[in-house]
């Protein structure tokens, strides 16, 4: 079942084609996993180096990696679970250099998906990723980091 996206990306004249693919293809596989997990912020974040997907990622509500603690140690936050973000560099070697992070709900709306700033941002620029995407209720923003 595939549904569309409410937001017509292709119109977005500052995605190119091939990052608009990507976007289009994770929408789907979040629409699957918000079928699958209702109740949940279902995020997807893709990693990528050049124009290669090289991890895509959901966060996660039953286990915090050891990446994800360090990063919540160094922020002063207890009990945080892995974020998508911090669950798609841990698939990488570090060479990431672009960032995708999606949140949509059960009728394919595009939600606010922007990293938290003490943690994903921080290992985001860590990690020197150079440029975020990021869904903004029905839009997508594009940050160079």
């Amino acid at each position: 079942m595939r549904l569309t996206p409410a937001v017509n990306i292709k119109k977005m004249v500052y995605l190119t084609q091939h990052v608009s693919s990507i976007i289009d293809d994770a929408l789907e596989q979040l629409s699957f996993r918000n079928l699958l997990y209702p109740k949940q912020h279902n995020i997807i974040a893709i990693a990528m180096k050049g124009k290669k997907v090289i991890a895509r990622a959901f966060n996660d509500y039953t286990q915090s990696s050891a990446l994800q603690r360090l990063y919540a140690r160094k922020a002063h936050i207890k009990n945080v679970y892995d974020h998508a973000e911090v669950a798609a560099i841990n698939k990488t070697n570090g060479l990431v250099d672009t960032m995708i992070v999606l949140r949509a709900n059960h009728k394919g709306n595009l939600l606010l998906a922007k990293p938290c700033e003490k943690i994903c941002m921080k290992m985001l620029r860590d990690f020197n990723v150079k440029k975020l995407y990021y869904s903004v209720n029905g839009d997508i923003v594009c940050l160079k980091l």
